[in-house]
């Protein structure tokens, strides 16, 4: 059993494996952000206010931006490395739509990282920041948050079994489906069979839980990983319609129904002596 959840556990990450895929995000947008890193670290504020949405112009703005440039070392980055791209387009009333971009960069330095989330809106040929945030790492984020079972208590692990046992139980199920006798619906049953109801995730970094009821999920379990270096999210859903089968199938097997004996009845006719 233990080396059937591990192969099972191995078949969803690589399935899966396309969540991680590369990032590929055009070079205007690209130098655009680390241009406004670079001048923002140089505190080349006069530069910056052409460059930022005007909702952004507070009266605390000086303040938010010198506390971001303190952050950074005096020394240039060993790295720059893009993990993550949000695009969407936005249509106002009248209209006019506009891009949005969110660009995620992790810095490396000698002696610290850095993870520098930027977002900016397109619109023609104007393109202006309206958002951003910078924080320190205590390592690269492919450190932080790479999947491990050292150090993890046991509700990890039971979590890791249920996503591995989920979709196996749902899968012989659905073999045991195949191969019932049934009078009619079989490939209704196999629907149902197939997709888990709701689901739980669990951040494998932190441990962060999270619930969606109104859910629906193939083979009822799986993983997600947001970016390049995200947190690893296990989802397992209830199998709900596996779990009816198997209570249901003795029933619905045609051929216990064909072998139950019938009920036989006599009754006298009304002149009968």
């Amino acid at each position: 059993m233990p080396k059937t959840v591990a192969w099972v556990v191995g078949l969803l990450f690589v399935l899966a494996a396309c969540s991680a895929a590369s990032i590929n995000v055009s070079k205007e947008d690209r130098d655009f952000a680390e241009r406004f890193v670079t001048l923002l670290k140089a505190k080349e504020y006069d530069q910056i206010d052409p460059l930022l949405d005007p909702r952004v112009k507070t009266a605390t703005l000086r303040d938010a931006m010198d506390q971001a440039a303190g952050l950074f070392p005096s020394e240039p980055p060993l790295n720059i490395q893009l993990i993550n791209l949000n695009k969407f387009f936005v249509k106002s009333v009248s209209g006019v739509s506009k891009e949005h971009v969110s660009l995620e960069f992790q810095y490396h330095f000698s002696t610290t990282w850095l993870l520098i989330d930027i977002g900016f809106s397109k619109q023609n040929a104007s393109i202006l920041v309206d958002q951003f945030h910078i924080s320190p790492l205590p390592d690269s984020l492919e450190n932080i948050n790479r999947f491990t079972l050292a150090g993890k208590e046991p509700a990890f692990y039971v979590f890791l079994g249920l996503t591995a046992l989920v979709p196996l139980f749902i899968v012989i199920t659905a073999i045991i489906c195949t191969l019932t006798t049934m009078r009619r619906r079989k490939w209704l049953w196999l629907l149902f069979i197939l997709f888990g109801i709701g689901q739980l995730s669990l951040n494998w970094t932190n441990g962060s839980l999270y619930v969606t009821p109104t859910f629906v999920q193939l083979l009822g379990a799986g993983w997600s990983q947001s970016g390049l270096y995200g947190p690893i999210m296990l989802h397992f859903s209830v199998p709900l319609g596996a779990i009816i089968f198997v209570v249901l199938r003795r029933r619905l097997d045609r051929r216990n129904i064909e072998a139950t004996p019938r009920a036989v009845s006599f009754q006298p006719p009304p002149d009968w002596k």
